[in-house]
């Protein structure tokens, strides 16, 4: 391997002014990190081999160049990551989520974000034949214009994928080996559940953004249900594998029923449908507590004492009058 050293990480990434970070290189990676990961590097990389051999045979593809690993020092206070392959394969890892374990249901933060991220590297990076041409040419683009008839052409339509379907395929997959994931917290499938129970789930809420509670949290939680469904339906494998599929509709990239009866032999809204009414009666047969709540919000914040007072924040608009 190599190591050397880097004074500063691109802004967009890591914090301004932040340490020096080194860089080991091995096999097809490149693992970024800062000097307090020295004595974890090992391990990870160890992890991280493993993780990309199960999803090699998961999503039947293998990563198509080299992918670079960020591990971001202490001085990034964020509690998220986040995976790319534009222009090349990069994955960044922030240690501010330690806090959200519990809520996670989790026994390992750096796993469960590699886990997720890698997953969402393979389903961005696999590509159909068009898809292979157009990288060994042109690298990676969104998207380019046919030169001759004016007809743009998407090398890696799943990025235009909805979020409920990436995010929530990639919570499965943090699921699955054996640390925990947000597919077993108590706390989100109760928020499942309401949801259900409120009747506001339906395929236009699903594959757009809104801004209706419970915001972004619910395309990660509810997603990860669906596919938790497609995976009992059709195993994991199959699961995964469907995002090889939809590579193939570089043209008309959201032709998502297309895809799905292609590789499920069953449509879109049909397996929303099954998804809904199999979680429903588990739903209505969650009960609430009794008791009349104090004061509501649209996010939970965590409590802190002083003396024999008990402090929390909430916004006015949430605040139950």
């Amino acid at each position: 391997f190599v190591v050397s050293t880097r004074p500063e990480l691109h802004a967009q990434v890591v914090a301004p002014g932040d340490v020096s970070y080194y860089v080991r290189a091995q096999d097809r990676y490149r693992l970024i990190y800062s000097d307090e990961y020295r004595g974890e590097i090992a391990q990870f990389l160890w992890y991280n081999q493993r993780i990309n051999e199960y999803f090699q045979k998961s999503f039947a593809w293998k990563l198509d160049e080299t992918t670079a690993l960020v591990l971001s020092s202490h001085q990034n206070q964020q509690s998220n990551a986040f995976a790319t392959v534009y222009p090349n394969n990069l994955t960044v890892f922030y240690q501010g989520g330690v806090e959200l374990m519990d809520q996670f249901a989790v026994s390992s933060w750096p796993l469960t974000l590699l886990i997720h991220e890698v997953a969402h590297l393979y389903q961005l990076n696999v590509k159909a034949e068009f898809s292979k041409i157009t990288k060994s040419i042109f690298g990676n683009h969104a998207f380019f214009v046919y030169p001759v008839i004016p007809i743009p052409l998407f090398p890696t339509p799943n990025m235009l994928l909805p979020t409920w379907l990436m995010e929530g395929n990639a919570v499965m997959n943090e699921s699955q080996l054996g640390i925990g994931g947000r597919l077993f917290s108590g706390e989100y499938r109760a928020l499942f559940y309401s949801l259900l129970k409120k009747g506001v789930l339906n395929y236009q809420r699903l594959i757009n953004q809104h801004l209706d509670f419970p915001f972004t949290t619910e395309k990660y939680i509810v997603g990860g249900y669906f596919n938790q469904f497609l995976a009992s339906e059709y195993g994991v494998d199959e699961t995964n594998r469907y995002f090889k599929e939809q590579t193939k509709h570089y043209f008309i990239p959201l032709r998502i029923d297309v895809s799905f009866n292609e590789h499920f032999e069953k449509s879109y809204y049909q397996l929303v449908d099954e998804f809904l009414q199999f979680y429903t009666p588990l739903a209505l047969a969650q009960k609430e507590a009794p008791e009349a709540a104090l004061t509501t919000g649209v996010f939970a914040s965590p409590m802190s004492r002083q003396g024999n007072s008990i402090y929390f924040l909430l916004s006015e608009k949430g605040r139950k009058n």
